[in-house]
C-alpha cells in the first residue's frame, strides 16, 4: 500500500509537470487599450530567450518604447530617442531590484471560471499590492515563463498574464493577449544597436 501512494504521488508530480508548460522562448503580442476604449491603440510586445526579455510599446499615435532586459547580468536596457539622439539608458541590477520593490510581495487570487484569449485557457483575478493597489489580470497556467521578470509588476507568478490593466491615476491602459507564440528568436533581438549612446540615468540627466 506504501509502494503504491508513493507511486500515485509521482504520478500526479509528473502530470501536473507537465500541464504547464515552459515558455522560454517565443513571442506574445498584446493589443493595447486605453481609459475604456474598445478601439486598439497600439502593440505591446515580448520577446523571450532564456532568461533575455525585451518588451516593445508601439502606440499608433508613433510613441515607440523598448527594454531590454539582460537576466544573467539582472541589468537592463531603456531604447529612447532625445531630439533626435538614440540612447541607451543602462539600470544595473541593484537598479533593476530598487525598481522591482515597488511590485515585491504582490498577492494573487484567482477564480475558478475560465475565458479563453489568444488560445488559452485563463481564470480572472486580482494582483494586490503592499501599497494597496490592485491590479485586474487574467492569466493562464498553461504556461510559466523562465524568469520571474517577464512582466515585472508581476514578480513569482505561477503562470502568464494575458490581461492586465495599468492605472496612473490620470489615464489607463489595458493589455489583451492578441496572439502567442512559441518559436525561435533571434539572439540580435537582445542587442543594444551600434548607434545607440549607453549612459547611465545620471549621465542622461546632465546632457
Amino acid at each position: 500500500m506504501k509502494r503504491l501512494f508513493t507511486l500515485l504521488v509521482l504520478l500526479g508530480t509528473f502530470h501536473s509537470g507537465i500541464a504547464q508548460r515552459l515558455f522560454s522562448e517565443g513571442v506574445i503580442t498584446y493589443n493595447v487599450y486605453t481609459d475604456g476604449n474598445k478601439k486598439e491603440i497600439g502593440k505591446y510586445i515580448v520577446y523571450v530567450k532564456g532568461s533575455f526579455i525585451k518588451r516593445e510599446l508601439k502606440l499608433n499615435n508613433g510613441y515607440e518604447n523598448r527594454t531590454i532586459y539582460n537576466g544573467k547580468e539582472g541589468t537592463s536596457a531603456t531604447l529612447k530617442r532625445i531630439q533626435g539622439t538614440p540612447y541607451a539608458l543602462m539600470l544595473s541590477k541593484q537598479e533593476v531590484m530598487e525598481a522591482g520593490k515597488a511590485f515585491a510581495g504582490a498577492k494573487y487570487t484567482f477564480e475558478k471560471n475560465k475565458v479563453n484569449i489568444a488560445g488559452y485557457n485563463a481564470v480572472q483575478g486580482t494582483a494586490t499590492y503592499r501599497s494597496g493597489k490592485k491590479v485586474n489580470m487574467s492569466i493562464t497556467y498553461d504556461l510559466r515563463s523562465e524568469d520571474q521578470h517577464f512582466l515585472t509588476m508581476f514578480p513569482n507568478l505561477n503562470g502568464i498574464p494575458l490581461e492586465y490593466s495599468m492605472d496612473n491615476g490620470n489615464s489607463s491602459m489595458r493589455f489583451v493577449a492578441d496572439k502567442v507564440e512559441i518559436r525561435n528568436v533571434g539572439s540580435e533581438e537582445f542587442i543594444i544597436p551600434k548607434n545607440y549612446k549607453i549612459v547611465t540615468k545620471e549621465e542622461l540627466e546632465g546632457q
